[in-house]
């Protein structure tokens, strides 16, 4: 805290228990970062008590309505997990993302989907995530995926970066471009957690000094293509 005083200007209040719709509680170990109050809302929006043990149903793969017609229901309901996504419940971003792609013209299995989700957060409401506390400054891995989609499909790509044991910043975006082949959906996904690391880094190098991020990649074509001393045509 002493070191994030002599760099900037902030006005903190020792006893912080919320931020921006989410609750914080002071730990031994560290913080507790939820958002009981927000999910609470969500549930009361359904009538079910179900429960379910994941996201999405297994091998969910939804399509598009012919109408274009806007569901606010179906947005609202949308919005706020996308929102609990965002702040304290990185388990649900690629479920939350993949539905709001059916925001325009949804149908029974779009509201299916929906349901399975909110079952699934109404089941794991105690859910958080703990933010502890470091003896030392650790290193930051950023741990990074995509899906091709197939031929002619949009890719989707994720990451998810950890300081130490701590998770700092995580995504999952269903993205316009199309790739040829999975080397260059990872490729490409790549670059996207390239970007969101520099600026981490940077905003780290204000506060902890130099700070370079591990890019950790399953694929080792992508990899090749990202670390090879010259480019080709071919890619």
């Amino acid at each position: 805290m002493e070191t994030l005083n002599s760099k900037l200007k902030i006005k903190w209040d020792i006893a912080i228990s919320g931020l921006v719709g989410s609750t914080i509680e002071k730990l031994n170990e560290g913080f507790k970062f939820y958002q009981p109050e927000l999910i609470d809302k969500l549930i009361n929006l359904t009538e079910s008590n179900v429960t379910t043990k994941s996201p999405l149903p297994i091998g969910c793969k939804l399509e598009s309505n012919a109408s274009k017609e806007m569901d606010k229901p179906y947005l609202q309901q949308i919005g706020i997990l996308l929102y609990i996504a965002q702040a304290s419940r990185l388990d649900i971003s690629h479920a939350v993302n993949y539905l709001a792609i059916f925001s325009m013209g949804t149908d029974k299995s779009h509201w299916l989907a929906l349901d399975h989700l909110i079952s699934y957060v109404r089941g794991t409401r105690h859910m958080c995530i703990l933010i502890a506390n470091a003896n030392k400054s650790p290193e930051m891995k950023c741990y990074i995926d995509a899906n091709w989609g197939g031929e002619g499909d949009c890719l989707t790509h994720g990451y998810l970066v950890m300081h130490g044991k701590n998770p700092i910043s995580w995504q999952s975006k269903r993205k316009t471009t199309v790739a040829s082949s999975n080397a260059q959906a990872e490729y490409m996904s790549l670059s996207f957690a390239v970007r969101e690391c520099i600026l981490i880094a940077n905003l780290f190098w204000l506060i902890l000094g130099d700070l370079i991020p591990n890019m950790l990649s399953n694929n080792k074509a992508a990899v090749r293509i990202s670390t090879a001393s010259m480019g080709r045509k071919q890619t």
